[in-house]
């Protein structure tokens, strides 16, 4: 509110979404996580899209990723496992 740049690009609305990229997270279990990411656009609902996140094989974020699968894992916030949102795309 207080930058007038940011007000500028905020009036032209001049967005473009990410159709893949790479998001980090931090998860309170396992620590820094860097995600792929795939983005579709859903058939029938305008302006809604599914994001799958994924890590590549073989890579400690693979490992963490199963981890977190497993079944009996406990998860810190009593939650789902919802981990911190990504840091932004890069």
């Amino acid at each position: 509110m207080k930058s007038e740049g940011f007000a500028r690009l905020r009036e032209r609305y001049d967005v473009c979404p990410h159709r893949s990229g790479t998001a980090h997270f931090h998860h309170p279990q396992v620590g820094d996580l860097t995600l792929g990411h795939q983005s579709m656009q859903l058939e029938g609902i305008p302006g809604h899209r599914l994001v799958v996140y994924h890590a590549d094989v073989a890579s400690p974020d693979r490992d963490a990723m199963v981890l977190l699968d497993m079944p009996g894992t406990r998860h810190a916030s009593g939650s789902a496992g919802h981990a911190d949102l990504p840091a932004h795309d890069q």
